[in-house]
């Protein structure tokens, strides 16, 4: 196995086949923190379309990722494009296309609390002006209707009482709106102080029902909430191409990219009530996933953030190669740990001078990414990967006697009786009997007579449990 060096960190305040890569994860602490295992972990990995740029997804309620992404189609005329939806359903990946038309770009996917799928895009004219545009699939088709002028990065929310919110920009000036039953209910929230945007809108809810959103341009991500007063701003981040995420008990994570144009800077902030405490992730000397001469940890780029059950921070970034190779990079991940970040490589490319990655996170803590490449020239390909994760398998001496449940969705024995999760879950089984029948005691990873069991999953495990006929 690679091992990699330890690395401090600055504190300053069943699937359809795909190909499985096999990483080696690094670790570096955060001011000298307690050291940690250094372990592989494997990831699958699919081209989803070559080429197809700007790609956003979500995950839907039994955990399989949705993406939307736009794919050129030159024999239907200059800058026309195809909008796709993609989803795996599974058992096997399947797509329809939503809209065809010029300048087709960012969109963003989620669904309501009624299953429906929501898809908010851009969608240019041929004028030179664009539009948001609001597409729903209900029952198997797509409609769809005009919002307004805009479109740019469009960051779709799905509050706890089913309030659907929007952010997206027109022309570096941001706006925000709720979906009433007499449409769409539209607001400036703010603006970017060089008139332009960069990347993606981000947003996130607190508590499920109060949104927050952020927004850059090259030099200063903007972070805004919506008080009890109405829309309130956050200090801002001192770096471009910021994107944040909630996390469930309140507190707002950002990742973002430094200032410098000639050395590599991206961080990690989050807001702790009053201000942004930021951790420097990459910088001159301290390279995310390499040592500071290696060629791809030249130039940090636009990066993504996602927050897990526990609390934890997932990241993906691009490290860019040096002048001598210019057209290389680097795609990474990692997360945050006990005061450790862990991370992997998952692509390596001679060939991209740009990257728009994205990250998702399943019930069971899995992360998916979805990272379209591009050179010079063209958008060359959007790739996805998902990490494969630890295995919990479960058995049972006669399954007419009972079943075995867990909390996380992905065990119910005698069905589905084998699944992953993130590495080091806590999943919490239950032995069901059935009728005229009683759960005597597990084995294996689960031991005792109690029907609960929390089974920790720092490696893969195995449980049985054991029924017999009631007196």
């Amino acid at each position: 196995m690679q091992a990699f060096d330890k690395i401090d960190v600055q504190r300053e305040s069943p699937m359809k086949p795909l190909r499985v890569l096999l990483l080696v994860l690094f670790v570096f602490s955060i001011n000298g923190g307690a050291g940690s295992e250094v372990v592989a972990q494997s990831w699958s990995k699919k081209t989803l379309a070559k080429p197809g740029f700007w790609g956003s997804g979500t995950i839907d309620s039994a955990g399989n990722p949705h993406f939307v992404f736009s794919r050129p189609r030159p024999m239907l005329g200059q800058n026309w494009a195809e909008l796709v939806h993609m989803w795996f359903d599974g058992k096997k990946w399947r797509s329809e296309v939503l809209d065809s038309y010029r300048d087709l770009f960012y969109a963003a996917i989620a669904f309501d609390h009624s299953g429906r799928v929501h898809v908010m895009y851009g969608k240019g004219v041929q004028t030179g002006n664009s539009v948001l545009r609001h597409a729903i699939r209900d029952n198997g088709s797509w409609s769809s209707t005009d919002v307004e002028g805009g479109g740019w990065s469009p960051s779709l929310l799905v509050a706890q009482d089913g309030t659907l919110h929007v952010f997206h920009s027109n022309f570096g000036e941001i706006r925000h709106g709720v979906l009433g039953a007499s449409g769409w209910q539209m607001e400036t929230l703010g603006s970017s102080s060089a008139g332009y945007i960069t990347g993606k809108i981000s947003a996130g809810l607190i508590d499920g029902t109060t949104p927050v959103v952020a927004w850059a341009d090259y030099k200063i991500t903007h972070v805004a909430w919506l008080s009890p007063s109405g829309w309130s701003r956050l200090p801002d981040l001192q770096g471009g191409y910021g994107r944040i995420a909630v996390g469930q008990n309140g507190t707002i994570h950002a990742v973002y990219k430094g200032l410098s144009n000639s050395y590599p800077e991206l961080y990690y902030s989050v807001f702790d009530g009053a201000s942004w405490v930021t951790q420097t992730l990459v910088d001159k000397s301290t390279a995310f996933g390499g040592s500071p001469g290696d060629e791809y940890s030249f130039s940090s780029h636009r990066a993504a953030i996602a927050v897990d059950a526990e609390g934890r921070p997932h990241i993906t970034f691009e490290l860019q190669a040096s002048a001598g190779n210019a057209h290389g990079c680097v795609v990474g991940y990692g997360f945050l740990n006990d005061d450790l970040w862990y991370g992997s490589r998952l692509l390596k490319s001679s060939w991209c001078d740009d990257t728009e990655q994205n990250l998702y996170l399943d019930p069971k803590g899995i992360p998916h990414i979805i990272a379209s490449l591009s050179n010079a020239d063209y958008f060359t390909g959007l790739r996805y990967f998902q990490l494969n994760g630890t295995s919990l398998g479960v058995s049972i001496n006669f399954k007419n006697r009972g079943s075995v449940t867990s909390d996380i969705p992905g065990i119910d024995c005698g069905t589905d009786c084998r699944d992953r999760y993130f590495p080091g879950k806590a999943v919490t089984l239950t032995a069901n009997p059935m009728p005229g029948f009683r759960f005597l005691r597990w084995s294996g990873a689960c031991a005792g007579t109690d029907p609960l069991c929390t089974v920790t999953l720092d490696r893969n495990r195995t449980v049985r449990a054991i029924f017999g006929k009631s007196n």
